[in-house]
């Protein structure tokens, strides 16, 4: 959807009726994506788009980015472009910088980010362009995005399309470079992804509309669910002014229970309801949060007290870092990869990947003490195999595969005592009292029926 398109649906829908009885009535597009104003307004006023959120932002904020070698299999935490990502910019540290990345990228389908400095080297700076001021521009001989213009408050800018060793990269000038990382979006016209609260708009919107309901209810007062009567026969133009005022002035959930004032006429209004059960939006609430939660892929121990446990609390935190926090992660520093890689040559050739070390994370312990643990009891690895994959460093004399004293390998004999050895032991049983178990006439027997080959 064209953003500029999107934005005059927005507009449209606070001028009359609600985006979601245009489409229930037919009267709006099929294509019902969320634009950018919405996205950005429910996650500042509705209360689960904020948690949910806040709650998968915050966990990618606290990831720090590091550099592994496929060769060496190992983590590098000191680089020039880790000390950028340390500090963006002067006016932002990374923590801030990556939730305003994962944020925009969930709430709008879109993130940008550009970077100041001379193209052909290191960059100097990573600056966010918030999605609401970009506009992509497709070309009409490819279809590819061609530019992006950006009219913000300060400047307006327009990085065009270069080509470049096969990807296709974005520049304003000589000083500029943008990145544009995007969600899939299967009824994209501009090159623009889509918002993960896609997924739950209809349900957002009947939530949105319930609580400005309930709102104007208890403003106002009183409930205008009824019947109007009117005592005198009323003129067709007369009734249709007065259907016309009622369903300008008295309809939609920013009306509710807005009292009605005629001249003339006696009118008697017959409620129609008494109770503020006759739409139960406190359920319709509950239902529409559940939805917001199973749409963003949160768990529900981590936001509700009934199903939480400290077990499940921990399961839920390792099922929100699995399916959720994780796989933003590797998109994101996927991009910022292939963004920022081709402008550090030590970096190029697919040696390095920018990623996470699980370890440096601390929602991720549980799931590395079962790891030790595993290993600790793993008897067909060396101590040095068992190090390295836990991260530590080798040992001297730490190749070696120890085993319990006690196994004898398959097809190997086990020693057995003789009979003569098997009565002596025998008889040196003892119980509780310190009295044999066994009489020499037990032991007999049961020695002549376990060594038959062997003398009496």
């Amino acid at each position: 959807m064209n953003l500029f398109k999107g934005f005059n649906i927005f507009k449209k829908s606070w001028g009359g009726q609600s985006f979601i009885e245009e489409v229930l009535s037919g009267s709006a597009s099929e294509n019902v994506n969320l634009t950018t104003y919405k996205a950005l307004l429910y996650y500042k006023i509705i209360a689960p788009i904020g948690t949910s959120v806040d709650i998968i932002t915050d966990e990618f904020a606290s990831i720090k980015p590091v550099l592994y070698n496929r060769k060496t299999k190992k983590f590098e935490y000191s680089h020039p472009v880790l000390d950028l990502f340390a500090n963006p910019n002067a006016d932002i540290t990374w923590g801030e910088f990556a939730k305003m990345y994962a944020a925009y990228y969930l709430l709008t389908g879109n993130a940008y980010i550009a970077t100041t400095g001379n193209i052909n080297s290191i960059p100097l700076e990573l600056e966010f362009i918030e999605t609401q001021f970009v506009q992509p521009r497709k070309s009409s001989k490819d279809n590819y995005i061609d530019s992006y213009m950006i009219n913000n408050r300060c400047s307006n800018l327009l990085f065009q399309r270069d080509e470049n060793k096969g990807r296709f990269r974005f520049y304003q000038n000589d000083e500029q470079e943008l990145l544009h990382v995007k969600t899939f979006n299967p009824d994209s016209v501009d090159g623009s992804g889509l918002s993960i609260l896609n997924k739950a708009y209809l349900d957002i919107e009947q939530w949105y509309e319930g609580s400005k309901h309930n709102r104007s209810v208890l403003k106002n007062g009183v409930r205008s669910s009824g019947v109007l009567n009117c005592e005198e026969s009323l003129e067709k133009e007369v009734r249709n002014r007065i259907t016309n005022q009622i369903r300008n002035n008295h309809t939609g959930s920013d009306n509710a229970a807005k009292l009605f004032v005629f001249d003339g006429a006696k009118f008697s209004f017959t409620p129609m309801s008494e109770s503020m059960k006759d739409m139960d939006f406190k359920e319709l609430k509950r239902e529409v949060t559940l939805s917001i939660y199973t749409a963003t892929k949160i768990p529900l121990p981590l936001i509700n007290s009934e199903n939480m446990t400290y077990s499940n609390y921990q399961e839920a935190k390792l099922t929100l870092y699995d399916n959720t926090v994780l796989p933003i992660a590797n998109r994101l520093f996927e991009e910022l990869q292939n963004f920022l890689f081709p402008r550090y040559k030590d970096l190029m050739g697919g040696d390095w990947i920018l990623t996470y070390n699980e370890d440096d994370i601390p929602a991720l312990e549980p799931r590395r003490k079962q790891k030790i643990e595993f290993l600790t009891k793993c008897d067909f690895l060396t101590d040095n195999e068992k190090r390295l994959l836990v991260g530590y460093e080798r040992i001297t004399d730490g190749d070696i595969v120890y085993k319990p004293q006690n196994l004898i390998p398959i097809g190997i004999p086990i020693n057995q005592p003789t009979k003569s050895e098997f009565v002596e032991i025998m008889k040196k049983q003892i119980d509780a009292f310190g009295n044999r178990k066994f009489s020499d006439e037990q032991i007999k027997n049961i020695a002549e029926e376990n060594f038959k080959d062997e003398g009496v």
